[in-house]
This record gives structure tokens, C-alpha cells and sequence, in this order.
């Protein structure tokens, strides 16, 4: 047990620094010479840096009207292409006029202002070229460097911290990311974050070392929300590790811990200051909502209820759903939404509201589905063991040890996590619960988005979850090769049964109080969700007047058909025009023949307005399988000429028979689902749980 402990105490010794500075070296080198020679443009919101352009030429951080700058603007929205450098590569600013037209700053521009202002000290040293940018890539990436370093170091020796470092510094998974500046800018402020609040949890309670790590923390949130505002969600980390996991009594020192509390909090608002402005739109509820589509659903590996919210992840399905029910806030007298408006914003945030009343359950599982992702999947494929526009050989040979060899330690990664924290219970149980904390709290973000470019920084977690759990078993197990360790030891087991010896109770406690996080809070918000949501869908369903309505039969795709509705026709004014004549129908489907697999097919312009989306109903005999379901007939008010018409229903032609009936609803529901109910099976399932 003395071994742990020791283990378990910061180390960051001279050569330690030694170590991290040669790695933030080679990591810096890497990126540098990788984007500056993968062959591609990368994306990162280029139109939007008229201010760094501004500030590098001395005009200040103002934003420049670009539809009166043409060559200006012609820089800042190259061709995005994987296989082209960006064209015009540079910008002559002594053709900008001595005084510049400018227009008010964009939300997006005052979020990343700090990012903004680091690109245009580099065009100011360096010229306004797309190549200037390199030194930052490798400082970016360089500091991140020192951040995987650091926090390996919390749980493995020097040796070992250092591999796996450089086995992160190439792994495609980073380097692909590296090219979306603005994503990957938050990596090394998050990650040093963390790595001062796991050093924090190791030394335990030290006044002096909280208060800088306080003071830094707050330092660098402030800094790092001007690069990415994702940045902010190590605040309320930091103040559950200071109130609950530095010392063994959370109620001591509260006088202290107000003070760090404070001192953080005061530091991050005031770097940050340049960074507020004006109360704007931003769109946050209606990102959280697309967070509930199918497609990250998908990636969560969660499903299994009979009802879906968002089919397509696509900005205009959830403000089609808004506008399609009588959730309207405030009782707005227009129900045409446009997007980064505060109607929109107002209506999203009731509907979000809403849902996790109702669904409470669903969030607490996407949470726990994004840890498992995390721990599991997060990691380069040995399909694709290269970043994008490495061809060589020797590069791909290159890229293929390295994709191997992480493959390798990140195949358990689940189990090794597990195995971690209940090794460090055994000598720590404090420490232990913290850790846990760490990662289920960051780890578990990812529920919002689970998409690359928000969670890429974590990979990390399966290696140090396996450099960890190796190590700790390493230290703890390796004296019993030695005779009279195990004569020791079995004379200490002799003593007293396991279960009253204090490292097995801790690992115990450990065990107890993760199972009970986990389990309790889910089960019993799953009892909560499964009578809300039920009663919800019952009373909307039973409140619902509708009325069959008549269907055409159209060729659809090869070898299906398609069933369009009478009263489409009526909707055809919409196309190009602004409004909204949205319906709720009810489809009935015999399904004894076998699961009938449908699409319900849209027109729209531009394409990303067609909001067709599938379903696969089950085999049910007895009784017809029902689905009810918006339509969506939208002429869109930010956008003239834009709409999106629902069309039909399209089922295989060999199936032809499975439709029965489609039903209009005749009074406005609130639904803002679609439902599936098949009779006659096991009751409609009111939560999600995990498909994989």
C-alpha cells in the first residue's frame, strides 16, 4: 500500500520537463510540417477573419464589409477542397483603403476574438498568407503535448508517459482535427485544465498549491473561451474537485475553498470580458436538440424506444418541428422562425425545456453511452491508419506502426478504466472518486454531440486508462516474485479476513458508491420518464381528432412506391413562398407479412431542405402497426425561394399491401416526436436504453 501512495504523489521533477519540452518540440514540428504540406484546405470558418486581416494591418479589430473588399473577401472564402491549397494563398494589405468599410461585428467574432487576435500577430510578423499560420498550429499542438504528457505522468512512469504521448502526436484522429483550427484550439486549454485539476486530487489538500491552481485555472479558461467558448464547462469541474475531492472531509476548509472558488471564477470573467457583448441569439438549444437525431443516436448506440425527436441532423428539421406544433412562446403571432433570431431561441429553449422533463432518463443514458464511446471507439481505425493527404509509403508505413500500436494499448479500454479506478481505490479512495468524477464528467459531455471534432482531445483517456491499470498492477503485485514478500503478506491475510482489511473495504466503498451513481439516478428517472412520457403520448393521442384522407400511387425509387396524401396539391403555394401549413398524420401499416422498411420522402430547395427520413417497422400479426408523424410543409422566411413539402410515404413495391390508411389530424397537436405503436407486442417503450 505504501508503493501506491508513493505512486500516487505529484512528480514533476527537472527531467520531467526535460521530457514534456521535447515532446511539446517534436509534437509542434509535426504539425507544422503537416499542415503545411497535406496537400488540402482545410475548414475553419476562413470567412469570418476579417477582423484578424483588420487588426494585422493596424485598422483595429473591426470587421470589414467584404461585399465592398471583393479581393479581401476573395482570400477569406477559399475553395474548400482535401486535395487543393487554398486560392488566393495570400493578401496584399497595403490594397486596403486608408479607411476601410467595415459592419458590426459578428457573435462569432466576438466569441473567438482571442483566436482571431493570435492569427493576425502571425499575419502582422509574417505577411497575410494561409501559410503564417503554421507557428500556431505547432504551439497548439505543441502545449497539448505537454498536457498528455503531464496527465499520463499522474498515473505512469516517465518511460511510459513518453510513448504514449508520441503515439498520440500521430495519431490521425489528432492530425485530422489539427486541420479544424478553430475545434482543436480548445484541446490544450481543456486538457491543461485537467491535468492541474488531476494534480491537484493527487497532492490532496495543500492551501497554497489550490490557490495557484485556482488562479490558473481560472487564467486559462478565460484565455481558452476566446479561442472556443467549449472551453467554459472546466469551470463547474474545477468547483465539484475543490469543495469534494481534495480532502477526506469535504466540510473543511470551506473558508479556503470559497476563496479558490472565487479567485477562479473572478479571473475567468475578467479575461474573458472581451469576449461578451450585446445578448445575441446563438442557437444553443436548438444544438442540443440536434444532438438528438438519429444520426447521434447512431453514434451513442442508444435507441430502442418507440418514439424519435429529430430524424436529420439538419438546422432546418427542429425549427420545421418548432413551427409545426403550438408550443409558441409567448404566444408569438408568427409561427415563421428564422434562424439566430431570439423567437427561435425562445421557442427551441421551451421545447428543450420540455423534453427533458418529460424524457429526463434518455440524457442520463446518452451521458453514460458517451463514457462507453469514449472509452471504446474514440481511436484511430487500423482501416484508415493515416490522416488525410498522407500517400507516401514511407508515411503510410509510418502511420500504420503507430495506428497498430495504439490499437494495442486501446483495445480494453472500458475494462482498463475500470480496473484503474479500482486500483486507486486501493490506496485512495478519495482520489479514486475523483478521477471517476473527471471522467465521467468530461467524457460524458460528449452526450450534447457526439461528433469527432467535439470529443477528439479525449483519446487520451484510454491511454492513460491502460498505462494506468499496468502500472498500478505492476507496482502492487510485483514484490510477491520475491519469497519473502509472499511470506509477508500471507501472515498479514492470516491476520484478519479480507473483508476487514482496509485497501479491500476502500476498493469495496469504491465499487458501492460508483454502481449507486450510476444505477440509481438512471433507474429511477427511467420510472419517472415511463409514466411522463406515457401519460404524455396518451393524452395526445386521445385528444386527437383525425380523419382518413385519401393517397395516390406514384412510382417511387427502384422498385418502390409511393403514397402521397390528397391535400398535397393544396400545399404547392408554399414552394417559394413564406408560411407554414404543416400536418400531423397517422399511417397504419399491416406488417404480418414480414418488417416493412419506409421512407418518407421530401422535396426542397436548396437540398439540405429535404428532410426525408426511414423508419423499419416491426413483424406484427393481429393488429396493424401505427405511426404518427409530422409533415412539414414550410416556405422558410429567412431565405426567399426556400421550402421544404412533404411528398409521401415510399414502401417496397413488393409490399405494396402493408399500407392500409393514412389518417390527418384535424385539431393543432403538441406531439414533437414521432411515434411508433405496433399493438398487440410489448408496450411502446418510453426511454432508451443501449443497443451496443
Amino acid at each position: 500500500m505504501k508503493t501506491i501512495a508513493a505512486l500516487l504523489r505529484p512528480v514533476w521533477t527537472a527531467l520531467d520537463v526535460q521530457v514534456a519540452l521535447l515532446l511539446a518540440l517534436l509534437a509542434a514540428i509535426t504539425a507544422m510540417v503537416y499542415t503545411s504540406t497535406w496537400g488540402g484546405t482545410a475548414h475553419f470558418y476562413q470567412e469570418s477573419l476579417g477582423p484578424s486581416v483588420m487588426m494585422a494591418c493596424g485598422h483595429g479589430y473591426v470587421n470589414p464589409d467584404l461585399d465592398k473588399l471583393p479581393e479581401l473577401r476573395a482570400f477569406l472564402h477559399p475553395v474548400m477542397s482535401s486535395t487543393e491549397s487554398p486560392v488566393p494563398a495570400q493578401f496584399d494589405g497595403t490594397t486596403l483603403p486608408a479607411d476601410p468599410p467595415v459592419a458590426p461585428l459578428l457573435l462569432y467574432q466576438r466569441q473567438h476574438r482571442y483566436l482571431m487576435m493570435a492569427i493576425a500577430l502571425l499575419w502582422a510578423l509574417f505577411g497575410i498568407a494561409w501559410s503564417s499560420l503554421a507557428p500556431l498550429y505547432g504551439v497548439l499542438y505543441g502545449v497539448t503535448a505537454i498536457a498528455w504528457y503531464g496527465i499520463m505522468r499522474l498515473g505512469t512512469g516517465r518511460l511510459a508517459a513518453a510513448l504514449m504521448t508520441m503515439l498520440l502526436t500521430f495519431s490521425p484522429l489528432q492530425l485530422n482535427n489539427l486541420l479544424r483550427l478553430r475545434d482543436f484550439s480548445k484541446a490544450p486549454f481543456i486538457l491543461l485544465t485537467m491535468l492541474l485539476l488531476g494534480t491537484m486530487m493527487k497532492g490532496g489538500w495543500n492551501t497554497r498549491r489550490v490557490l495557484a491552481a485556482s488562479a490558473a485555472t481560472g487564467v486559462l479558461v478565460g484565455l481558452g473561451a476566446g479561442f472556443r467558448i467549449d472551453v467554459v464547462i472546466c469551470i463547474p469541474a474545477f468547483l465539484v474537485v475543490v469543495w469534494f475531492f481534495l480532502d477526506r472531509r469535504p466540510w473543511l476548509h470551506a473558508g479556503w475553498k470559497t476563496l479558490a472558488s472565487a479567485l477562479c471564477i473572478a479571473l475567468h470573467l475578467l479575461i474573458s470580458l472581451p469576449i461578451t457583448g450585446p445578448r445575441e441569439p446563438d442557437m444553443n438549444a436548438i444544438h442540443y436538440l440536434l444532438g438528438l437525431s438519429k444520426l447521434y443516436d447512431d453514434r451513442l448506440g442508444v435507441g430502442g424506444a418507440s418514439y424519435q425527436l429529430i430524424h436529420r441532423y439538419l438546422d432546418l428539421e427542429p425549427v420545421a418541428l418548432l413551427q409545426s406544433t403550438n408550443l409558441q412562446p409567448q404566444n408569438l403571432a408568427s409561427k415563421n422562425f428564422e434562424l439566430d433570431t431570439f423567437a427561435l431561441e425562445q421557442a427551441s429553449t421551451q421545447l428543450l425545456l420540455h423534453h427533458l422533463r418529460t424524457f429526463p432518463a434518455d440524457l442520463v443514458l446518452r451521458s453514460w453511452a458517451a463514457v462507453l464511446r469514449t472509452l471504446d471507439e474514440l481511436h484511430s481505425s487500423l482501416d484508415v491508419p493515416a490522416p488525410k493527404g498522407i500517400d507516401s509509403t514511407l508515411g503510410i508505413h509510418l502511420f500504420t506502426v503507430t495506428s497498430a500500436a495504439a490499437h494495442v494499448l486501446t483495445r480494453y479500454t472500458r475494462y482498463a478504466a475500470i480496473g484503474a479506478l479500482i486500483l486507486i481505490s486501493l490506496g485512495n479512495l478519495r482520489l479514486a472518486l475523483g478521477t471517476g468524477f473527471l471522467l465521467a464528467y468530461f467524457a460524458g459531455y460528449g452526450a450534447i454531440q457526439f461528433a469527432s471534432r467535439h470529443t477528439f482531445h479525449l483519446e487520451f483517456i484510454g491511454f492513460w486508462a491502460t498505462g494506468t491499470a499496468l502500472t498500478l498492477l505492476f507496482t502492487r503485485f510485483a514484490p510477491l516474485r520475491h519469497r519473502e514478500v509472499r511470506a509477508q503478506w500471507k501472515s498479514w491475510m492470516a491476520d484478519r479476513p479480507v473483508w476487514q482489511q482496509p485497501a479491500p473495504r476502500r476498493a469495496a466503498c469504491f465499487i458501492a458508491i460508483a454502481l449507486a451513481a450510476v444505477l440509481i439516478p438512471l433507474w429511477s428517472l427511467r420510472l419517472y420518464q415511463h409514466q411522463t412520457a406515457s401519460n404524455f403520448f396518451a393524452r395526445e393521442l386521445a385528444a386527437a381528432v383525425t380523419t382518413a384522407t385519401p393517397v395516390s400511387q406514384e412510382p417511387g425509387r427502384d422498385g418502390h412506391v409511393l403514397f402521397v396524401p390528397a391535400f398535397t396539391e393544396e400545399k404547392a403555394p408554399l414552394r417559394g413562398s413564406t408560411g407554414d401549413a404543416s400536418e400531423y398524420l397517422t399511417a397504419r401499416f399491416d406488417t404480418s407479412g414480414g418488417a416493412l422498411t419506409l421512407m418518407m420522402q421530401y422535396d426542397g430547395a436548396p437540398p439540405d431542405a429535404q428532410l426525408s427520413w426511414g423508419i423499419t417497422l416491426p413483424q406484427l400479426s393481429g393488429a396493424p402497426v401505427e405511426l404518427h408523424f409530422p409533415a412539414y410543409y414550410i416556405g422558410w422566411a429567412e431565405s426567399a425561394g426556400s421550402w421544404t413539402a412533404f411528398k409521401g410515404i415510399e414502401v417496397p413495391e413488393a409490399q405494396r399491401g402493408a399500407f392500409l390508411e393514412l389518417r390527418r389530424w384535424q385539431n393543432a397537436p403538441f406531439v414533437p416526436a414521432t411515434l411508433l405503436i405496433a399493438p398487440g407486442t410489448e408496450p411502446p417503450r418510453y426511454y432508451q436504453q443501449l443497443v451496443r
